[in-house]
């Protein structure tokens, strides 16, 4: 099965979810899930069987418009703003004119205050700027799920039928009053929906920067060995079994097994851990690493889908799939809440003309009646969970929590006993130098060594030394031991307890074992001869 994630720019409600779902769902071979804060759907299918271009235009049949790249998304965004600048130019005027009703004395030019004028301000903003409105409804009829898409059109769409008829109907001569017009009304909520889903859709973009951080973290490139030479080939072009090299201070592209060479590679991404990991042939590796020391040969072992951070990143994908019981409960709902929410508009509208203060003419009652389909329009039942889920994980993975799964949010409140990994979390997840033994005037070797070295260790010890240091030749990393070098003609080590087992030196004056009991990473620095200072 492939796994394939699609923007759909026009998903604004559960309803469109179940729009989508419910359509796929009858198809055989495909699966999707749809993402309603995010505006993406995730589709499973055989790849004998489905393309990107074929869920494309299945998506764009049932009125969803598919984005496939960021030109796309940026066309949409443009279109977005266009329609929302023009909504409020239009709807300007027509705010104007409620000051009249609401005896504020501001002056309004007398061409507003005509029927005629209104209907023509009126009728691109529902047409033209609310098109979109239009045209999912329709396909929502089609798909008998009707969503947030088709209140927004009935509310418009009868303020705005009921003012023609007003208007029409109207006999300047007979010399009574303007009698009140609603296309102020059609406009007003075009307008508000659209500021509504222009802001909520930069909430979105923002919360979904946690997912965007992880993707970004894969490289686009990596360099292959093919017939002899080092090549520089896409990522999608690299298969299991290659040969990947890898410079120093380059991201490694993929998972794999080194090969040939050592050096140490930076994990942190992945395990959080600061201490670069050291790697000789046979240890695994994992894409989007840094390699920081020394060429590296590696066989590529997983690709596309199959690499560590593809799981990850999937991982953070389900998270929005795994609906609580909170949602689970408010899809329900929002199932039969549009046909609910017309019902009970309509008899709003009943009431009012024959029951309240014994009956109101249609004028009247017609008010309240469209305020009930246009308080419904946020449709907030639907979006309320899948959107505090969406946010809460995307604050919590830039914490550095990975919710596996909606449902936890709602179980939090019930923890009783936390389990921390320590690095990053409990601790600052960067080593500082916590004990220094020997002589004050051999921390300055230490520094003068570690200035060339980009081992984490280094500058802990930097950061604890702010004095002179002396020139240093010969500079050479050991790899997995440490660094060496001669300072005015002696040669002076810095570097593990396994470097100085090497070098067969005594360290019976150092009691190191104390320290490392208490977690600490114990280094020393000697020279040909003897230990001359113990760093933890």
């Amino acid at each position: 099965m492939i796994r394939k994630t699609i923007k759909v720019s026009n998903i604004t409600c559960a309803q469109c979810a179940k729009s989508i779902e419910s359509y796929f769902g009858e198809m055989d071979d495909i699966d999707a899930k749809v993402l309603v804060t995010s505006k993406k759907v995730i589709f499973n299918y055989e790849d004998d069987k489905f393309d990107q271009e074929s869920i494309g235009n299945h998506l764009r049949i049932i009125g969803y418009y598919p984005i496939f790249n960021n030109e796309e998304q940026e066309k949409a965004k443009k279109r977005d703003r266009i329609d929302l600048i023009l909504a409020a130019i239009l709807t300007f005027p027509l705010l104007w004119t409620m000051f009249v009703h609401l005896g504020i004395n501001v002056p309004v030019p007398d061409i507003l205050m005509n029927g005629y004028v209104q209907w023509a301000i009126t009728t691109p903003i529902l047409f033209y700027v609310g098109r979109r409105f239009f045209q999912a409804t329709y396909h929502q009829i089609k798909g008998r799920n009707l969503g947030m898409d088709a209140l927004v059109v009935l509310g418009t769409t009868a303020a705005y039928i009921y003012s023609i008829i007003t208007t029409l109907s109207y006999d300047r001569h007979a010399g009574h009053a303007m009698p009140d017009l609603y296309f102020e009304t059609t406009a007003v909520i075009i307008f508000m929906v659209l500021i509504g889903n222009y802001f909520e859709n930069r909430v979105k973009e923002k919360t979904s920067d946690a997912l965007q951080s992880l993707i970004s973290l894969g490289a686009k490139e990596a360099r292959v060995r093919r017939q002899g030479k080092d090549v520089m080939v896409p990522i999608d072009d690299v298969k299991i079994g290659e040969t990947m090299i890898v410079l120093a201070n380059e991201k490694i592209a993929l998972d794999g097994i080194v090969k040939a060479g050592k050096s140490y590679v930076d994990e942190a991404m992945i395990t959080g851990e600061p201490m670069p990991s050291f790697k000789e042939p046979g240890h695994k590796v994992i894409g989007s690493t840094m390699n920081t020391v020394e060429t590296l040969e590696i066989e590529v072992t997983a690709v596309g889908s199959d690499t560590v951070l593809a799981h990850i990143i999937q991982t953070v994908e389900d998270t929005a799939l795994i609906k609580p019981k909170a949602q689970r409960i408010a899809d329900k709902i929002s199932a039969f809440f549009v046909p609910v929410v017309v019902l009970i508009s309509i008899i709003t509208l009943l009431l009012w003309l024959f029951v309240v203060e014994g009956g109101h003419p249609l004028s009247h009652a017609f008010a309240p009646a469209i305020a009930v389909l246009v308080i419904s329009c946020p449709c907030a039942l639907g979006l309320a969970t899948p959107t505090s889920i969406s946010v809460g994980s995307g604050i919590a993975f830039k914490a550095g929590i990975l919710y596996k799964g909606g449902e936890f949010f709602e179980i939090a409140n019930k923890i009783s006993a936390i389990a921390f990994d320590k690095t990053g979390t409990l601790t600052k997840g960067h080593p500082e130098l916590a004990e220094f033994i020997g002589e004050q005037d051999s921390l300055k070797i230490s520094a003068s060594l570690e200035k060339h070295s980009n081992h984490p260790i280094a500058k802990a010890i930097l950061d604890a030394y702010d004095g002179d240091i002396f020139e240093v030749k010969d500079f050479e990393v050991m790899l997995g031991l440490g660094v060496k070098g001669r300072i005015e003609g002696k040669n002076y080590y810095v570097g593990s307890l396994k470097l100085i087992n090497s070098l067969e030196l005594d360290l019976s004056a150092f009691s190191y074992e104390s320290l490392l009991k208490q977690g600490h990473t114990v280094f020393f620095t000697a020279d040909e001869k003897k230990v001359i200072n113990m760093i933890a």
